[in-house]
């Protein structure tokens, strides 16, 4: 219990950079989202807002509103490091922790169910990509229904 005690008390007093870099763009939707989104319902009467896929316009996640409690966790976009796995070889003065990016989210018509995909990448050969179904619940509050891997590395 001591050495945890202890563990717990270097972690609270480390003063390490750490960054977890975010794409800089939304990407976009992909058309087998459509398929996914009515599977995990078991409802083909579920309805795609076809202009969804007509909508060439990249959103960037505007990082100054990502609210953190950690004041060594710092945001950055992804343009800013090497591109690709290189940025997993260089060396810095501070830790990265994480790459995230992010697709658009596909809604049906009644904005009641959405899907999104995730890509979480820790290293040059470790990630995960993950699709995420939603849907809205009796409170009227967005859920996460189901989260199915959709690649591993």
């Amino acid at each position: 219990m001591d050495q945890w005690t202890k563990k717990k008390d270097s972690l609270k007093k480390d003063t390490t950079s750490v960054y977890l870099i975010i794409q800089d763009t939304i990407n976009k939707l992909k058309l087998d989202d459509i398929k996914y989104l009515k599977e995990a319902f078991d409802n083909n009467s579920i309805q795609i807002d076809s202009s969804e896929f007509l909508n060439e316009s990249e959103y960037q996640i505007n990082l100054k509103k990502l609210k953190i409690n950690k004041k060594n966790l710092i945001f950055q976009y992804a343009s800013q490091f090497p591109s690709n796995s290189t940025i997993w070889r260089m060396k810095y003065d501070f830790h990265i922790a994480a790459s995230i990016g992010f697709s658009r989210i596909l809604f049906d018509k009644s904005k009641s169910y959405g899907i999104l995909n995730v890509g979480y990448v820790m290293g040059r050969l470790n990630g995960i990509g993950v699709r995420i179904i939603i849907k809205i619940n009796k409170e009227g509050h967005w859920v996460i229904e189901k989260m199915e891997h959709t690649w591993i590395s």
